[in-house]
């Protein structure tokens, strides 16, 4: 006798589905955003990527002096209050701004200096500047070497917001009181940083302690707007060659008296 068959019930067969293929900005997309949500939030502690900010005085320089090597522009460049600032300090006329600017410049574009030509461009084919005549090179603010124009060392890292090699600065630059040079007496032991303190209150602005060649310092407490201060062996007898603000400080009052400038109070 024949057994019957049961039939066992199926489920009704499905058709796969498949999810369409993203292109290739989708998943761009999709990466970028796992890759945020991934960055630790601001309040941690941590740094936050992809930080957009406005383009700084030092972007406008450098297309500025892009545009001029390039031969497309000579005068107007951007408005740089860093660059009137040293102007100021160093008492250089209005007219040679162009200059500063465009060195400056240049030394952001990774440039060694300027040529002569785009420096006298830029001063409407004023030469003097350009070939070490004019009042920039007077000052020590430039140097003329292989055809090429620079700014001096120390007055790029001021620009820069470098701290200067030639002493430690005390205090803030600000209106210089001192008309010109004055002598305090301190022991050779007193270190020169305590003595710029106590000096500080008359001096005005910052004062730069020096421990390096005078003229350097002198030029360097000028490019950061800060009193120069210098130690001074004993028994000299010569004045320093300079009318501008200086604190020349000796061992003796012997050595004062014989340096025949104002004692600092």
């Amino acid at each position: 006798m024949s057994q019957a068959s049961t039939a066992v019930p199926t489920k009704p067969a499905t058709a796969k589905t498949h999810a369409p293929a993203q292109s290739l900005a989708e998943r761009f997309s999709t990466w970028r955003d796992r890759m945020r949500s991934a960055q630790p939030r601001s309040g941690e502690g941590q740094a936050v990527g992809w930080i957009e900010t406005r383009p700084s005085w030092r972007d406008e320089l450098a297309a500025w002096v892009r545009g001029v090597t390039a031969g497309t522009l000579e005068r107007n460049p951007p408005a740089s209050p860093p660059i009137d600032t040293l102007l100021a300090r160093f008492e250089l006329m209005p007219q040679v701004a162009p200059a500063l600017a465009l060195l400056y410049g240049a030394h952001l574009c990774g440039d060694d200096g300027a040529a002569p030509v785009d420096v006298a461009r830029v001063l409407g084919r004023n030469w003097d500047e350009a070939l070490g005549k004019g009042q920039l090179h007077a000052a020590g603010v430039t140097s003329h070497r292989d055809s090429r124009v620079r700014l001096a060392p120390c007055v790029l890292a001021a620009l820069d917001g470098l701290p200067p090699q030639s002493g430690t600065m005390v205090g803030e630059p600000g209106t210089i009181a001192l008309l010109g040079p004055c002598v305090v007496v301190a022991g050779d032991d007193t270190e020169l940083g305590i003595v710029a303190e106590t000096c500080l209150p008359n001096a005005g602005g910052a004062i730069l302690a020096g421990h390096a060649e005078p003229r350097d310092v002198l030029l360097e407490a000028r490019a950061y707007g800060a009193v120069a201060m210098l130690r001074l062996p004993a028994g000299t007898l010569a004045r320093l060659a300079t009318d501008e603000p200086v604190i020349l400080v000796v061992p003796d009052d012997a050595t004062a008296d014989a340096l025949g400038v104002p004692r600092l109070a």
